[in-house]
């Protein structure tokens, strides 16, 4: 008899348990490691260690693909990472992301404001100019060695033997500024969230030392 009911308990507490123990880990499709409610979709309980992470740039790599989904070719996907994102986490220990240190605002790079109305970027139509700062920022950033700078034919840049491509934000994560105009010689000046200049030539106005802007670029 006593036999009996060992084993008719030995069934019965693991069976008690059970349900809790599914329930926690299962909860909202939920995973917990040493830990009985998970509250992220990973809750890992203590430490984790990874033995190998993929670095970025690396082919067969990865098996997710940029759309997120599993490759049906298995480990083929190259891993890239976003240079500028490193990990953190809150006192309560999730993990997020942010991006890395780095200057929180930066000068846009030099450009030559037309003064002449027969300037491609006069538009007669308001008696304005216009010019899209950004995109001007992203040629000079990425334009090729020895090749002219839209705009500016005689102008080129010189890059050292191994230096490696220079980074561009993308226009969503930036504010522009202009933080210095010469009055004398400009007017209506504004530049919208695209990073498109407009500004006008006062009537006779002469060029001086210092007629030129000061365009700032700002991380958001």
């Amino acid at each position: 008899m006593n036999n009996r009911i060992s084993k008719l308990l030995a069934l019965a507490i693991p069976a008690l348990f059970l349900p809790i123990a599914m329930n926690a880990q299962s909860r909202q499709d939920a995973v917990g490691v040493g830990v009985r409610v998970p509250t992220e979709d990973l809750h890992v309980k203590g430490r984790v260690r990874v033995g190998t992470l993929p670095k970025t740039g690396t082919a067969t790599s990865v098996y997710t693909k940029t759309d997120g989904t599993l490759s049906a070719g298995g480990r083929d996907q190259t891993f890239d990472a976003e240079a500028h994102r490193v990990l953190f986490s809150n006192e309560q220990g999730v993990v997020g992301h942010a991006m890395a240190a780095k200057p929180l605002f930066f000068h846009m790079p030099c450009v030559v404001l037309p003064l002449e109305n027969t300037s491609e970027y006069y538009k007669a139509a308001t008696g304005s100019f216009e010019m899209n700062l950004y995109q001007r920022y992203v040629e000079q950033f990425t334009n090729p060695t020895g090749t002219p700078v839209a705009g500016s034919p005689a102008a080129t840049r010189a890059v050292s033997p191994l230096a490696g491509a220079l980074p561009v934000e993308q226009a969503v994560d930036l504010e522009f500024y202009i933080t210095y105009y010469d009055s004398k010689v400009f007017k209506d000046v504004s530049i919208d969230n695209n990073g498109v200049l407009r500004y006008k030539v006062i009537a006779g106005s002469e060029a001086t030392e210092y007629t030129f802007m000061d365009v700032i670029f700002k991380l958001k």
